[in-house]
């Protein structure tokens, strides 16, 4: 049987062959490309009202977009259309062998395989309570219905903490496992002059350990969708594409190159387009999350037959929050701060973007086979003077920038239906976000890379409703460069550990150390350095110990 498969996935192939060979005498020549420049193609994508995608390709003429048609539909089960029998390029009998061979390999593959699909929702600065079912005190002006849908159907934890609190070395440590800091990413990526004078990389080292080669090489395909800033896109027009970190195919925004979608009015969409290096796309910010969703459905859609993991990172509430106009009046009689209504009007278009995604796969068919993780990168960024700024994070110490715990304390969501129970909420299992990589691996059953660090610690028994009690430690190296300035009360120390409940902040001369029990005292409110200096000062070495050990 096993035979028999492989010989028919071989013939649809081959067929698929000679239908682009064909293609390819019948089209006009492509464009020439310049070196490090991705492939011309042009791509149209559309989703109906019950959440199914269909998309289009053109790769220098029509022929490739009736063939793309045709399989994308095939994918999502739908029968074949005497359209695109009319114009197949080989004739009818290629597309009627096509059309049987893969619906039969299709649903044979599917019984002989249970692979989850993996879809990893990550948002750009969304604090701890920004999603409304974190929220512990209060009304929320918004409720994020359906992030709070994936909340009562899978678990959610409360002592999640990202591996810094901003976007590129968080984004680092998820992808690799390991702390940011031993590939010289520190902080946020910048220019390449911004970079030099940090001692930083301009983007995160693609010989790394990272999760979209690790699935890739177990047989998924890879796709990557929304904000990138493993790179930083600037001036640094040389760094590898996502392709190079192991995934298929991708569209990021302006901190990353390759196919990007680019916002209208905004500086550094402008610089980005300046490198070129794949097809740029301008929108309003306000239609992002659409565009993402509706990109993830259709790379869904069109690998229905294939295990998939799946990045979408949105990056709506970072600032500037830009909603459609005459969204946010309605939240005049909530505040009469105009900025922070557009924050309220982003917010819920995020939220009912998910909900466009999540009804996509079960309109697909995919839920019950698709681990589903949501998280932020990083806290709420602003200064946290204001009740606005200090509700983001949940009234939490320390903000976007800060390793105090509004900077790094974040919602951590996880579905899967039939593995994982309902409605819980795990209040006492730490984790971390180096500890992505090995959890996921271990959940979808897949080898860790060959060059895994083990920095990070598998979790899954927890994230699957089981107790289990973290046995390493926790370190964080941020240089400092942003958030709250110097002398503000959510300004901490460059460095940081926690162990168990104990979580020690210091600098690289331990001039000053603070020592909080984060059980009794998770605002960060008592500093019990007075009442605990051998363990103070025994954590705080053995953070510069390991501060020493990265590459400076």
């Amino acid at each position: 049987m096993k035979r028999f498969l492989t010989y028919l996935a071989s013939a649809r192939t081959g067929l698929h062959r000679a239908l682009s060979l064909q293609s390819q005498r019948d089209c006009a020549p492509k464009p020439r490309v310049a070196r490090n420049e991705l492939p011309w193609v042009k791509r149209s994508i559309s989703i109906n009202p019950e959440g199914v995608a269909s998309r289009t390709e053109e790769r220098g003429g029509r022929n490739h977009v009736v063939v793309d048609e045709f399989l994308v539909r095939l994918s999502q089960g739908r029968l074949c259309q005497p359209w695109a029998l009319g114009r197949n390029p080989v004739g009818i009998l290629g597309t009627v062998l096509i059309c049987a061979l893969s619906l039969f390999v299709h649903v044979a593959s599917a019984a002989q395989t249970n692979k989850p699909n993996v879809v990893f929702i990550l948002i750009d600065d969304m604090g701890y309570a920004d999603t409304s079912c974190y929220r512990t005190s209060g009304t929320p002006v918004v409720t994020t219905t359906n992030i709070d849908r994936l909340a009562s159907q899978g678990i959610r934890f409360t002592q999640y903490h990202a591996a810094s609190p901003i976007c590129s070395p968080s984004r680092t440590g998820l992808l690799t496992g390991s702390y940011p800091g031993r590939w010289r990413v520190t902080s946020y990526l910048d220019n390449k002059s911004v970079n030099r004078s940090r001692n930083m990389a301009d983007f995160a080292d693609p010989l790394a350990p990272n999760i979209g080669r690790a699935f890739k090489a177990a047989g998924y395909k890879t796709g990557h969708f929304g904000k990138w800033h493993l790179d930083s896109g600037r001036n640094v027009d040389d760094s590898p594409l996502p392709q190079a970190y192991g995934f298929d195919e991708s569209v990021v925004s302006f901190e990353g190159l390759g196919n990007r979608v680019l916002f209208n009015g905004d500086a550094l969409s402008t610089l980005s387009a300046q490198a070129k290096q794949g097809v740029l796309e301008w929108m309003p910010k306000a239609e992002a999350a659409s565009n993402q969703v509706n990109d993830a459905v259709a790379f869904l859609a069109a690998h229905t037959n294939d295990p998939c993991y799946v990045n979408l990172w949105f990056n709506d509430v970072h600032t500037a929050w830009l909603p459609a106009a005459g969204t946010w009046s309605k939240y005049s009689t909530v505040t009469s701060d105009v900025n922070e209504q557009k924050f309220y009007a982003v917010l819920e278009n995020l939220d009912l973007q998910i909900g466009r995604f999540l009804t996509a796969l079960d309109n697909l068919k995919l839920t019950t086979n698709t681990i589903v993780i949501y998280a932020s990168d990083n806290g709420a960024p602003g200064d946290g003077t204001t009740a606005f700024a200090l509700a983001r994070n949940g009234g939490l110490r320390g903000r976007k920038g800060s390793l105090y715990e509004g900077g790094t304390r974040l919602p951590f969501i996880v579905r899967w239906p039939n593995h994982i129970p309902q409605g819980a909420i795990n209040t006492n299992t730490v984790l971390s976000g180096v500890d992505f990589l090995p959890t996921v691996c271990s959940l979808a059953q897949i080898s860790l890379p060959a060059n895994n660090i083990p920095d990070g610690e598998d979790m899954s028994a927890a994230i699957l409703g089981q107790s289990q009690t973290r046995t390493k430690p926790i370190y964080w190296w941020f240089i400092n460069d942003a958030g709250p300035g110097v002398g503000n009360y959510h300004h901490a120390p460059p460095l940081a550990l926690r162990i168990g409940n104990w979580k020690v902040l210091t600098d690289y001369t331990k001039s000053v150390i603070e020592l909080y029990d984060l059980n009794t005292d998770p605002f960060e409110t008592t500093n019990v350095v007075g009442s605990q200096s051998t363990l103070a000062n025994s954590m705080a070495d053995q953070l510069i110990t390991w501060w020493q050990t990265m590459p400076k």
